[in-house]
């Protein structure tokens, strides 16, 4: 099982719609996928439990006596919606790495959603996942964290030889008709600093789009909306983003 989390220390800039629509691309592809949501505040286990109702709460993979055989099921959630156990964790004991390797053998991939604050949830989902992605926005409130996160990817793979592999900075929400923001997203993709933090160079990105609430109240993936020539595009761009992040974790699709 490869696991994969989407973080940044930023909320609103896209994590829960990146992180649904892997787990929803990974399934359509015939993989056996685990959707782990740690963000208490978030909703995007109960989101995907609206097409994917097989939920458990999340609390469950920090206890010792967890125990998993359904060999049958091929898209498990853990939530963490408004579970106060969660938010008051604030060590483990080596339970979250042990409960995911229990769980290994019964799916091909796992994706990690992860609260927008630098506490004990997203260090421990960044110390056990093999890949890591961060969408933000091209604001300048977007950065705050940014260079920290950074950091904290360096210093574990550092520390882990091998992991985790950061595949990049994903721009999401992007204004595709503004002027500044191409300015800006081009200033980013020439930036010494930057452009070799980007996921695909920045020649992809996730644009500002109403489909994206639809989808993040449906459930459903944007390209199975297609009554309209902007939801049909939109569903062939976020579809090559998750393509090309699965391929970039050596899983076939």
């Amino acid at each position: 099982m490869k696991i994969i989390t989407v973080a940044n220390q930023k909320g609103g800039v896209g994590k829960s719609t990146l992180s649904m629509h892997i787990g929803h691309f990974a399934k359509e592809n015939n993989l056996r996928v685990l959707y782990v949501d740690l963000d208490p505040q978030g909703n995007s286990g109960p989101t995907l439990g609206k097409q994917y109702p097989n939920i458990k709460p999340a609390f469950e993979l920090f206890q010792n006596d967890f125990k998993y055989t359904d060999d049958k099921n091929d898209f498990l959630i853990f939530s963490s919606q408004k579970d106060k156990r969660l938010s008051d964790l604030t060590g483990d004991n080596g339970n979250f790495k042990k409960n995911l390797t229990k769980l290994d053998k019964y799916f091909d991939i796992c994706v990690i959603d992860t609260p927008p604050t630098a506490g004990f949830l997203q260090v421990i989902a960044v110390e056990n996942t093999d890949y890591v992605i961060s969408p933000l926005e091209l604001h300048d409130w977007s950065y705050a964290g940014l260079t920290d996160f950074l950091t904290l990817v360096q210093n574990l793979k550092q520390k882990q030889v091998d992991k985790p592999v950061f595949l990049g900075l994903l721009f999401n929400r992007v204004w595709k008709n503004s002027t500044s923001q191409k300015n800006d997203l081009e200033t980013f993709k020439t930036n010494e600093g930057f452009k070799s933090n980007l996921f695909m160079k920045g020649e992809v990105v996730i644009p500002l789009r109403e489909i994206y609430i639809k989808s993040t109240k449906t459930g459903l993936p944007v390209w199975q909306f297609k009554d309209n020539s902007s939801a049909r595009a939109e569903g062939k761009n976020i579809k090559k983003i998750c393509k090309e992040i699965l391929q970039q974790m050596k899983v076939e699709v």
